[in-house]
C-alpha cells in the first residue's frame, strides 16, 4: 500500500531527525553494499506501477539498548538474514525481490521503516496469515537469547511434568476395575436394541436413541477410578505438555467428548454387536451356558438372566481394557513425539547459535 507520495516517503525515511545516516549522508540501506542514489530510489519507486509495501519494526528503548538493536547495523544484519523469508511470505521471486530500510532512534521508540516490493509490478502479496508468521519471526530472532533462556527453564519443568504424569498412568494401571452394573445393564440393552437396528456398525449412523444409549455408556465408563486417571494422566500430557511449543491452553475436555478418543462410541457399539452374537449362539445351543449354572435350583429364567448379566459383565470389562490400551498407547506416543520435538527445537537452537557466531 502507498503512504502519499513515494517520492516524499522516501526522503523521510532517508532524512528524518534522528534518522541513523551512513557516509553517504542519507540513512537509507539495503542488502548490498553499493553506495544507494537516494534520487534513483525515490524516482523508481514514485514510478512504480504495482503496490509498495511499508513496515515498521519497533522496540521499547530498554530492549533495545539491552539487545543490540539501538543502531542501525544490527537492524540491518536482522533484515538482510530475513530477505529470502520475507521475499517469500509475499510470493515475490528473490531476484525481483527489493527493499530498503532506514533506522529511527526514537528516544522511546527506536524502530525501523523497510519499503518493500517487486521489479515486476503484478506480483506480491502478503495476507494477514503470513504477516503474523513474518512478525513472530522477526521477535524470535530479536529476543533469541531470552527465548532460548526460556526454552531451557520449560524443558526442565517438561521433565518434571512427565515424570508427575508417567508416575499417575503407573498408578492408574496398577488399579482395579470396579464394577459398573449400570454400564453393563446398558450395554446389554445396546446389544438387544441392536437386533432390529438398520445401521449397527459405525455411531453416526445409529437411530437417535441408540446413540444416547452408547453416550450413557461412555459417561459412566469415564467415571471408572482406572480409566479417569489414565485419562487425566493423558490430557495432563498434552495440555500442560504440549502447550508449551503453542503457549496457549486447551479446553479440557471430558472422555465422552474428546476428539481424539472419538473412537471409544464404536468400540463401544462393537462390544453391543459381540454381546448380541453371543448371546444368539447361546439361544440356538442352550448346552453352551452349562458351565455358567452355579445354583440349579434357581429357575430357568434367574438362570437365564443371571448368565446375561455375566456375560455382559465379561464384554464390559474386555471393553474397559480395550480402551484403557488405547489411552495407554496414545500416552507413550505423545510422550515419544516430545522426546522428539526437545531433540528438534535443539538442533535448531544450535544452530542459529552457530549462525549468531559467524555473523
Amino acid at each position: 500500500a502507498r503512504e502519499g507520495s513515494m517520492e516524499n516517503y522516501v526522503g523521510y525515511l532517508a532524512k528524518r531527525p534522528r534518522a541513523e545516516r551512513g557516509k553517504q549522508g542519507h540513512a537509507l540501506w539495503n542488502g548490498s553494499d553499493k553506495e544507494i542514489d537516494l534520487n534513483q530510489v525515490a524516482r523508481e519507486a514514485s514510478e512504480h506501477n504495482g503496490n509498495i509495501w511499508t513496515f515498521v519494526l519497533s522496540l521499547k528503548r530498554e530492549d533495545a539498548a539491552r539487545l543490540g538493536y539501538d543502531h542501525a547495523n544490527t537492524w540491518r544484519e536482522l533484515v538482510r538474514g530475513k530477505s529470502p523469508e520475507i521475499a517469500k511470505a509475499m510470493g515475490i521471486p528473490l531476484e525481483h525481490f527489493v527493499w530498503y530500510g532506514a533506522f529511527h532512534n526514537e528516544g522511546h521508540h527506536p524502530h525501523i521503516h523497510l519499503m518493500c516490493y517487486s521489479k515486476n509490478p503484478r506480483e506480491g502479496y502478503l495476507g494477514r496469515q503470513n504477516l503474523m508468521k513474518l512478525r513472530s519471526s522477526f521477535a524470535n530472532e530479536i529476543f533469541h537469547d531470552e527465548l532460548y533462556h526460556i526454552y531451557e527453564q520449560k524443558e526442565e519443568i517438561r521433565d518434571e511434568l512427565k515424570n508427575y504424569f508417567d508416575r499417575k498412568l503407573k498408578q492408574a494401571m496398577a488399579m482395579e476395575y470396579i464394577d459398573n452394573p449400570k454400564a453393563e445393564a446398558l450395554l446389554w440393552e445396546l446389544s438387544q436394541k441392536l437386533k432390529t437396528a438398520k445401521h449397527k456398525k459405525v455411531y453416526g449412523r445409529l437411530e437417535k436413541e441408540n446413540k444416547i444409549l452408547v453416550d450413557e455408556i461412555v459417561k459412566e465408563i469415564s467415571k471408572d477410578k482406572k480409566i479417569s486417571q489414565a485419562y487425566e494422566s493423558w490430557l495432563g500430557l498434552k495440555d500442560d505438555i504440549l502447550s508449551t511449543y503453542q503457549n496457549q491452553e486447551r479446553a479440557r475436555k471430558n472422555l465422552a467428548e474428546e476428539p481424539e478418543f472419538r473412537n471409544i462410541k464404536n468400540m463401544v457399539l462393537k462390544s453391543a454387536l459381540i454381546l448380541l452374537e453371543m448371546n444368539e449362539v447361546i439361544v440356538a445351543e442352550p448346552e453352551e451356558r452349562n458351565h455358567e449354572i452355579v445354583n440349579p435350583q434357581e429357575s430357568w429364567e434367574e438362570r437365564t438372566k443371571k448368565f446375561h448379566q455375566i456375560q455382559a459383565q465379561k464384554q464390559f470389562l474386555l471393553l474397559m481394557k480395550h480402551i484403557n490400551h488405547m489411552i495407554e498407547e496414545d500416552y507413550d506416543r505423545k510422550k515419544q513425539q516430545i522426546h522428539v520435538d526437545k531433540k528438534l527445537m535443539r538442533k535448531i537452537m544450535e544452530k542459529k547459535e552457530a549462525h549468531g557466531q559467524k555473523m
